[in-house]
């Protein structure tokens, strides 16, 4: 009867996510602690929507190839990244037990993302290693739709803390990135998210 209790309070989540620059499809797992509280880990795939490159600028000035002068550095702003990888512990609070009902969740962990950054278009030759990993909070607010006493569909709304941009000064040579310098400043900012899946 324990084991049966313990399986019948497992429960599952997947849905499919917009999160500011990001789309991606997660999966959470873990336990009902009792009717109206939920405590998983999740993880998923996240996909970035734009370029990873948000801005470049230069300073100081240009300088013909085997000049005795140095040549102007660059400076990069690094947005959403090609691919990243969450993991996250999940909170929820389901605040009825109808058929239609609402909650309120919050999720603290970490986004995982690593690529290599081609500067080409900005006539710089040379690909930048550009880590893209950072801790991750969001909170959000949803209604279920119960389908049968296991399954609902769910919708949810809230904001993530998360990277806006990370900026980065490359050392040049005629034109060519010699080597990475600093990552000089981190941009956060609160990213709007909208989530749409299943409950079992």
């Amino acid at each position: 009867l324990a084991k049966e209790k313990k399986l019948t309070n497992y429960k599952q989540y997947v849905d499919l996510s917009l999160n500011g620059s990001y789309a991606g499809v997660n999966y959470i797992g873990g336990y009902k602690l009792n009717q109206h509280l939920f405590l998983g880990i999740g993880t998923g795939v996240d996909f970035g929507l734009g370029s990873p490159i948000s801005d470049v600028y230069s300073t100081g000035n240009d300088y013909a190839c085997g000049s005795s002068e140095h040549d102007h550095s660059y400076y990069a702003e690094i947005g959403s990244l090609p691919i990243s990888v969450p993991l996250y512990v999940d909170f929820r609070v389901n605040l009825s037990r109808k058929k239609w009902s609402t909650f309120v969740g919050a999720s603290v962990g970490y986004r995982f993302s690593s690529t290599e950054v081609n500067f080409n278009e900005y006539n710089i030759n040379n690909e930048v290693k550009v880590n893209g990993s950072c801790p991750i909070l969001s909170v959000a607010f949803g209604v279920n739709r119960a389908i049968n006493d296991r399954c609902a569909l769910f919708l949810s709304i809230g904001v993530e803390r998360t990277i806006e941009y990370r900026a980065y000064e490359l050392s040049t040579s005629c034109n060519s990135v010699n080597e990475y310098v600093n990552e000089f400043s981190i941009s956060y900012w609160l990213a709007p998210t909208l989530s749409f899946g299943v409950s079992f």
